[in-house]
């Protein structure tokens, strides 16, 4: 048995890359093979790296494809594991642009903690709960606007990366409420509530 449990970690590890970005980090990462390209192409981009070295202050991060959780989304970062699990079968424009949002929900997961803490504890209505946890993802997907845009710009990242966020809060709210999208967050309100 131990030596069984032996193999499985020493896979494990073989599969992680550690690789010098500057002077004074090294990123530690799995990326699945499917996905290596498109994640490549965002390390091109220094504000990426900076990005990661922040998300890794925590731990090393995963990528990988989502084979066991509902195909609804393209993508979400799991906190347990540290990873970024990828809906499989999109295009590599969308592998780029659901990575880098899915960075951002990592490096700002504190604020979803918190409201997370709040509805365990039934000190936020699930109304309240749904707007904050829609507002943390807005201002996620803002950021990685910016940076999709700049890496456009910069010919580091192709043209399909575009990707169009609101902006103002209420009409990217009405639109995440009539994608399905809230009523999901509310279920998270539920099962924690």
């Amino acid at each position: 048995m131990l030596s069984k449990l032996l193999v499985i970690l020493l896979f494990s590890f073989a599969n992680l890359q550690s690789e010098k970005t500057s002077a004074n980090s090294t990123i530690e990462y799995y990326c699945a093979p499917e996905l290596e390209d498109a994640f490549s192409l965002l390390r091109k981009m220094p504000q990426v790296n900076t990005l990661i070295d922040k998300i890794q202050e925590d731990g090393p991060i995963h990528i990988e494809l989502n084979h066991h959780i509902s195909k609804k989304f393209e993508g979400y970062w799991s906190p347990d594991d540290r990873t970024i699990y990828i809906t499989p079968n999109h295009s590599k424009a969308s592998n780029i642009t659901t990575i880098l949002f899915e960075m951002h929900n990592a490096l700002n997961v504190q604020t979803l903690d918190y409201y997370d803490s709040l509805a365990y504890n039934q000190q936020i209505s699930r109304n309240k709960y749904i707007r904050a946890v829609e507002y943390w993802e807005y201002t996620n997907a803002k950021a990685t606007a910016d940076i999709l845009n700049e890496g456009i710009k910069m010919g580091t990242l192709p043209q399909e990366c575009h990707w169009h966020v609101f902006n103002n809060f209420e009409d990217h709210f009405d639109l995440q409420k009539s994608t399905g999208h809230s009523a999901f967050i509310g279920k998270m309100y539920d099962h924690l509530s």
